[in-house]
């Protein structure tokens, strides 16, 4: 069963914006650049960062007909890091709080995606625990 429309569409808009603010950024205001994964764990392996990206999003996107807006956005935020790493070897991050490592929308899309995912599975678990009740 094919994922349905929304998921796609997250996941699309989520890849433009944050193409389309790297794009910017990169022209215009300063931005740091990670060649590792998220807090700079892994500097420098971008082959296996790579591998782990396609694999993570197989099972995202294999699930994604069950949580579609929150698989849309894991899924987008994902495919657009993804596509950092491959044509330029590292990702653009440039959403600096100074107090937290910098950042990008990708990486936001994808605590945004784990949000609702958590949400949702605490919510399910409630649910089923009262639906066991005498």
């Amino acid at each position: 069963m094919q994922p349905p429309k929304i998921f796609y569409s997250i996941a699309l808009l989520i890849v433009i914006l944050d193409q389309l603010s790297k794009y910017f950024v990169k022209n215009y205001f300063p931005y740091t650049t990670n060649t590792g994964a998220a807090f700079g764990i892994l500097q420098g392996q971008r082959t296996f960062l790579i591998f782990i990206t396609i694999i993570i999003l197989g099972v995202i996107f294999y699930h994604a007909k069950h949580y579609p807006i929150a698989l849309g956005f894991l899924f987008g935020g994902a495919i657009s890091n993804l596509i950092d790493r491959i044509f330029l070897g590292k990702v653009i991050d440039f959403i600096d709080l100074g107090f937290w490592p910098s950042f990008n929308i990708a990486d936001s899309s994808n605590t945004l995606g784990v949000g609702i995912l958590l949400f949702l599975w605490i919510q399910e678990t409630i649910n089923d625990a009262n639906s066991k009740k005498p």
